[in-house]
C-alpha cells in the first residue's frame, strides 16, 4: 500500500530556528513552533511565494481573522495575537470557553482526514477526476526546467523524454505549489468533460508576477503581518460573490465546465483562484514517476474585485507588476511607499504608477515594535504563455524598510531622487547609445541588435547608481537641503558622471586598438564616429 504522504505530519518544509539550526517540518508543527522559527526555506523562489500564500491562508483561518464586523476591530484582534507571539495557543480574551485544543490542531481536525495528503480519494491540490478525464504527461511537465517534448534541449541536464525518472513526494509538493500559482498558458494535455474534448489552459494567478512579503523577527511575526482586514461578511448568501474556501476544504470539487465564481474572502482569493488541474501518480514505494497536468476551468476567471495583498498594482489600469530581473529591489522603494508625500518646498511629489501591496499599507495601523524588520520580493520572469526565463529571491534588511514608514520627507526624496535618476537613464544615456549604434550600423538587422547597448548601458548604470542613490538620501535626511534645485543639479551631475562611465564601458570594444594586425574596418570607423558624436557631457 502506498503512502498517502500526509503534509501536515510528514517533514518536507525546511524552516531556519532562531539560533540558524535548520529542522524540517510538516505543516502542523511548522505552524506550532512559528515563535522559534525564523523564516522557512524552499527549494526554489517561486516555492516560496506559493508557500507564503498557503500560509497566509491558514494563519487566517487558525487567527480566526478570515472574518469581521469592523476594521477596527479586526486589528484590536489582530494586535491581541501580535502580543500574544504565538499560535501554540490562544490569547486568553480570544480563547473559547470549553475548549482547550490548541488552535493549530482545533482548525486541522474539522478538516475531513486526508485533505493534506499527497496521494489519496481527495489529494492536497489535486483532482483525481483526471484518472477518467485526461493523460498523464510526465514528470517533466511537472518540473519546471526540464526539457518538454521530443525536440526538449537536453544539454545541461540528464533528463528527457525517454528518461524523467523519479521524485520523492516531498519535491513534488514544492512543484505542485509552483505549478498551481505560475502555471503555463496555452497548449495542455487534453481533457474530456461531458464528453466536450478541450486542450488550452490559462495562466497562473502568479505568472510573471513579483510578489513582496513582510518578514519580521519570527516566522510567527510574519504570517500575522501579512495578514490584512478582509471584506466585511455580506449577510445575505445569495450576494456573496463566491464562498470563502480553501481547495483543501471544498465538499466537492468544482464543475470544470462551469465559470469559476470569485473568491468570496481572502483565504479563497490566496489559495483558490487557480487554472490547472493536476495529478500526482506515485509507485509502489511512494516515489511521483508520473502526472496529470491540464486545464482546470474551460472559462476564465472573472474580474477580481479584492487585491491580493502580496502584488503590487498599476494605479488605473490595475494590473499586476510584471517581474523584471534586471530591476533592482530598491529600484521599487516609490512603488512601496505612502500615497503622497509633500518635498522641502511643500510641492507634492508624484507617486508611482504602482500602489505598494495591502500588507504595506496595512503595516501603517501597526505600533513601531511589531513593524517588519525586512521585505523578501519572488520574481518569475515568464511570458504571457509558456517560456520560463528566471526566478529569483531577494532580500532588503531592516534599514531598507524603515524608509517605508510613514514619513512624507522620507517619502518626497525617495521619489524625487528616483525620478532625477532614471530620467538620467531613460533621456540621456539609452537614446544616445542607440543613436550612436544607429548612426554607426547603417546595414543590418539594425533594429534587433540596436537594443543590446542601451540595455547593457543601463543595466551598468543602475549597477552603480544604488550607491549614490543611498548616500545622497542620507545626506538629505540628516541636513534638510535649504534649496531644493540647487540638491536637484548636483544629483543630475553626479548622474551624469554615471551616465559618461556607462556609456564608455558599453563602447569600450569600438574605440579600443586592436594592433597592426588587425587595422579598422570601415563600419568599424563609422561606429567609432558615432560614438564619439553621441558620448554625453558633463
Amino acid at each position: 500500500m502506498v503512502d498517502d504522504f500526509d503534509l501536515l505530519t510528514r517533514p518536507w518544509v525546511n524552516a531556519r530556528t532562531l539560533d540558524g539550526t535548520a529542522e524540517s517540518l510538516g505543516l502542523s508543527a511548522l505552524l506550532a513552533h512559528a515563535h522559534r522559527l525564523s523564516d522557512v526555506e524552499a527549494p526554489v523562489p517561486p516555492g516560496y511565494g506559493g508557500l507564503r500564500h498557503i500560509l497566509a491562508a491558514l494563519t487566517y483561518r487558525i487567527t480566526g481573522l478570515d472574518r469581521q464586523e469592523s476594521a477596527s476591530e479586526w486589528r484590536r484582534r489582530r494586535d491581541l495575537w501580535l502580543e500574544h507571539g504565538t499560535l501554540a495557543s490562544f490569547p486568553p480574551e480570544l480563547r473559547p470557553e470549553g475548549d482547550d485544543a490548541d488552535p493549530v490542531s482545533r482548525y486541522f481536525d474539522r478538516l475531513e482526514v486526508g485533505r493534506f495528503s499527497l496521494f489519496g480519494p481527495r489529494p492536497f491540490l489535486q483532482d483525481p477526476r483526471l484518472r477518467e478525464e485526461s493523460e498523464t504527461c510526465g514528470i517533466n511537465k511537472l518540473v519546471l526546467g526540464r526539457p518538454v517534448g521530443k525536440n526538449g534541449a537536453t544539454w545541461w541536464t540528464r533528463h528527457h523524454q525517454g528518461n524523467q525518472g523519479a521524485i520523492p513526494p516531498h519535491e513534488a509538493a514544492w512543484w505542485l505549489i509552483v505549478q498551481w500559482y505560475y502555471g503555463a498558458a496555452g497548449q495542455i494535455t487534453a481533457r474530456t468533460v461531458y464528453g466536450s474534448r478541450s486542450s488550452s489552459a490559462k495562466a497562473g494567478m502568479l505568472r510573471n508576477t513579483i510578489t513582496y512579503y513582510p518578514r519580521g523577527q519570527t516566522l510567527f511575526d510574519s504570517l500575522l503581518l501579512s495578514l490584512v482586514p478582509p471584506a466585511a461578511a455580506l449577510p445575505d448568501p445569495a450576494s456573496r460573490p463566491g464562498p470563502d474556501l480553501c481547495p483543501w476544504e471544498w465538499e466537492k470539487l468544482p464543475d470544470p465546465a462551469a465559470p469559476p465564481r470569485p473568491p468570496g474572502g481572502m483565504c479563497a482569493l490566496l489559495t483558490g483562484v487557480h487554472t490547472h488541474a493536476m495529478l500526482l501518480v506515485p509507485d509502489e514505494h511512494g516515489a511521483v514517476v508520473d502526472a496529470y497536468r491540464t486545464w482546470a476551468y474551460r472559462k476564465p476567471w472573472p474580474e477580481r474585485k479584492t487585491e491580493n495583498p502580496f502584488v503590487s498594482y498599476e494605479r488605473t489600469k490595475g494590473t499586476q507588476r510584471t517581474a523584471d530581473p534586471a530591476r533592482a529591489l530598491w529600484r521599487d522603494l516609490d512603488a512601496l511607499l505612502p500615497e503622497t508625500a509633500k518635498g522641502a518646498t511643500g510641492r507634492t511629489v508624484a507617486a508611482s504608477r504602482y500602489r505598494p501591496p495591502r500588507f504595506l499599507e496595512e503595516r501603517l495601523n501597526l505600533s513601531g515594535r511589531r513593524a517588519p524588520s525586512g521585505l523578501a520580493a519572488v520574481g518569475f520572469r515568464q511570458d504571457p504563455m509558456t517560456t520560463d526565463h528566471t526566478w529569483w529571491l531577494s532580500s532588503a534588511p531592516p534599514e531598507f524598510t524603515r524608509l517605508l514608514d510613514d514619513d512624507e520627507r522620507t517619502a518626497a526624496a525617495v521619489r524625487r531622487l528616483l525620478a532625477l535618476l532614471s530620467a538620467e537613464c531613460e533621456q540621456e544615456l539609452r537614446p544616445r547609445l542607440r543613436r550612436a549604434w544607429r548612426e554607426g550600423v547603417r546595414s543590418g538587422p539594425k533594429e534587433r541588435l540596436n537594443k543590446s547597448w542601451p540595455q547593457r548601458g543601463a543595466r551598468r548604470f543602475w549597477e552603480q547608481a544604488e550607491h549614490l542613490f543611498f548616500a545622497r538620501l542620507e545626506a538629505e535626511l540628516v541636513d534638510s537641503p535649504a534649496d531644493e534645485s540647487a540638491e536637484n543639479q548636483r544629483t543630475r551631475h553626479a548622474a551624469r558622471a554615471l551616465c559618461v562611465r556607462a556609456y564608455d564601458e558599453v563602447t569600450q570594444t569600438v574605440m579600443s586598438d586592436r594592433g597592426p594586425a588587425h587595422p579598422p574596418s570601415r563600419i568599424d570607423l563609422l561606429l567609432r564616429r558615432a560614438v564619439i558624436k553621441h558620448r554625453p557631457h558633463l
